[in-house]
């Protein structure tokens, strides 16, 4: 018991070591090696490349351990995938005992290092090499993270200077090396040819040589020692427009490894005009009077956007300087619209828009992706250029709606958007919920047909453990796939969409089929058996099912109950008849059988009665708050009911330890949860 609650605490903290060889006994080894050790470590046994491929599209192990026995053509198909999938991640070959020719040969097959397992030295050696090559595998890792930022930083970087109307040029020995566009306007060039590779002096006007260069042997003189007079110059450039002296900020920098100066010309000061309470007032005023003129054909949807924290932002910039921000805020938002669309200034940071362009059906991501380039945008006036957060919210209107009723939910739902949440748009109204549904679910339903027809879905698999110390642990299989932004979801983001629009059978027989073949290439190992879900529609059509199901299984022999299907009480219910010849079906087939979601009717038990059960996962709801009461009471009878029909008990969503210990003190055979272990990406 107390070793379940150490591997809960530990579970975040694990290493990962994959083995590929011929059968389970390397990644036992060498689990129990490193465990008995103290080292927070999980082994995985892949049984072919394929799985290793799969495995590595979604997930990086910290070791890679192979059998330097397989073939020299697997071996480099190892080193190849490594590469691609998994660049950081070091290969270890291992061998039955130790020998210089076979050090030599793994190192020229790609491999770190050989180790070896015939010998307590060799076992003492292995665990050294594995924990000196993780940290080696961690610091890479921590330095590849680092140089993604620091590209990302020197990309923006970029962007900044090149777009920023301070005029800037860097200076190096007395050529001038980088000018971005602001300074090349200001000299009349045209291209920044013009002036790269230019000596300095040659842009200073004739007057001022003199004292540029004595300001120059001074700041190199006292390199580090500046003062705040050494940090400017004042000095006029040739070709500037208007030819007036300018005043330069100077700072030491690097280019190319190289030190170099930076000297910057700010902006002029904003002279943008506020715009006065009038204007406002007939935005709003316009925009009452477009509504009113509008036909009964004619329902535009109603949009708001409007700019977040405006109070924040007109503190930091100043009063006049925010309002020619808003300015830009509002012609990058006119560039969003099409001719059809109708924009309004309603507000100093508000507008208002009668919205044709985007489709009903797709309104939600218009609108997600109106606001997402509007919070990437750089923003920009005379003085000032800075990101602004956007937010926005849109209400479709049903034939019973009017757009003041509409006005009085959009406002208030726009301003108080939960952005702080990550939130920063929303659809109103019963029209678009409904159609935004239905697009969701089918585009979810088409993702899931090709996830389906390109074999894309991948299984992860949560561990069952017994609270009694029995040795057979059964996995749950959860599917997952990417989704079109290459986020792995789970079943809960298809699930609907597949019973909507009727793929929960061919999601069912997919799963089936890749677990049958998953578990017969372990056939003679330890591994677990294996849960897989069945749902609804699966249950209705049960004869089909079995007709399908009996010639896998003779492709596929596999040991009895290695196979678990589970069904979900309320569907049975639902389904009785079905649900009997589809249980007695599969018991007949070697196959046992799980009914979650157990406990919640009032006949549960009856079921036990007539299905061939051996397995109960009971309903999440009998965990919460369990630990005493009418509840705790009501648990304790189901578990004993259980057991007296010589059926074993499941209790999931167990998150802490005190939990599984009351769990444990009721006699439940198994517990489940996050608080427990997590899914693996492979099975272990």
């Amino acid at each position: 018991m107390l070793g379940l609650m150490r591997r809960a605490r530990n579970a975040t903290d694990r290493w990962m070591v994959w083995t590929l060889s011929d059968g389970a006994d390397l990644a036992q080894l060498v689990e129990s090696t490193l465990r008995n050790q103290g080292h927070p470590v999980r082994a995985a046994w892949l049984a072919d490349i394929s799985e290793l491929e799969n495995a590595l599209q979604r997930q990086s192990p910290h070791i890679l351990l192979i059998d330097s026995s397989l073939d020299a053509s697997v071996l480099a198909t190892v080193i190849a995938h490594r590469d691609q999938w998994a660049p950081d991640t070091p290969i270890l070959h291992w061998a039955r005992a130790y020998a210089h020719a076979r050090v030599e040969a793994a190192l020229r097959q790609g491999a770190s290092a050989l180790v070896a397992s015939d010998s307590p030295a060799a076992l003492s050696h292995l665990e050294l090499e594995i924990v000196s090559q993780l940290q080696h595998h961690l610091d890479l890792r921590e330095l590849r993270r680092l140089r993604v930022r620091l590209q990302q930083f020197e990309r923006r970087h970029t962007v900044l200077v090149a777009e920023t109307p301070d005029a800037i040029m860097r200076i190096q020995e007395g050529i001038v090396v980088e000018a971005n566009l602001a300074l090349q306007r200001l000299v009349g060039a045209t291209a920044d040819d013009d002036l790269i590779g230019s000596p300095l002096m040659d842009l200073i006007a004739p007057e001022d040589h003199a004292r540029v260069k004595a300001h120059f042997k001074r700041l190199y003189r006292n390199m580090g020692r500046w003062d705040a007079a050494d940090a400017l110059l004042e000095c006029t450039l040739r070709g500037a427009r208007p030819p007036a002296p300018l005043r330069f900020a100077l700072s030491s920098s690097e280019f190319e490894g190289a030190p170099c100066l930076d000297m910057i010309v700010r902006a002029a000061t904003d002279t943008a005009v506020v715009n006065d309470a009038a204007s406002v007032t007939s935005g709003r005023e316009a925009l009452t009077e477009t509504v009113e003129r509008l036909s009964a054909q004619d329902r535009p949807t109603l949009m708001m956007l409007a700019v977040d924290h405006f109070e924040g932002l007109e503190a930091q910039l100043g009063y006049l300087a925010v309002d020619a921000l808003m300015e830009a805020v509002e012609q990058w938002l006119q560039g969003q619209l099409t001719e059809a669309d109708q924009l309004f200034r309603t507000g100093t940071s508000e507008w208002m828009c009668l919205l044709r362009s985007a489709p009903l059906t797709e309104l939600a991501d218009w609108l997600e992706h109106l606001v997402t380039a509007g919070n990437r945008h750089l923003f920009q006036s005379s003085r000032h250029e800075t990101h602004v957060g956007i937010k926005a919210g849109a209400y479709a209107l049903a034939d019973h709606d009017r757009y003041s009723t509409a006005l009085t939910i959009l406002v208030p739902g726009v301003r108080g958007l939960p952005t702080a949440r990550g939130q920063f748009s929303q659809v109103f109204g019963e029209r678009a919920d409904a159609a935004a549904a239905l697009h969701v679910l089918e585009q979810r339903a088409r993702h899931l047909q090709a996830s389906l027809d390109n074999d894309a879905i991948h299984l992860v698999f949560q561990p069952i453990t017994s609270l009694q110390g029995e040795t057979t642990h059964p996995h749950d299989v959860l599917a997952c796939l990417l989704d079109p932004n290459g986020v792995e979801q789970s079943a809960h983001w298809f699930i609907e969409a597949a019973r909507q629009f009727q793929l929960v059978t061919a999601l069912d027989r997919w799963v089936t089929g890749r677990v049958l073949t998953l578990q017969h290439k372990r056939e003679n190992t330890h591994t677990p058996p294996l849960v897989i879900k069945l749902g609804e529609q699966t249950v209705r059509d049960a004869e089909a099912f079995l007709s399908w199901l009996a010639p896998q299984l003779a492709r596929h022999p596999l040991a009895p109950g290695k196979i678990i299907f589970s069904l979900r009480e309320s569907e049975i219910e639902k389904h009785i008849r079905k649900a009997i010849v589809l249980s007695r079906g599969l018991r007949a087939l070697g196959v046992d059988l799980l009914i979650e979601h157990f406990g919640l009717s009032a006949h549960a038990l009856k079921l036990l009665d007539h299905l061939p059960v051996q397995y109960v996962k009971l309903a999440p709801s009998f965990t919460h708050k369990a630990e005493s009461g009418d509840r705790l009471d009501r648990l304790k009878e189901v578990i004993e009911a259980v057991h007296q029909r010589n059926v074993k008990s499941i209790v999931s969503h167990v998150e802490n330890a005190q939990t599984m210990a009351r769990l444990w003190q009721l006699g439940v055979n198994f517990v489940q949860g996050y608080g427990v272990q997590e899914p693996e990406t492979v099975l272990m």
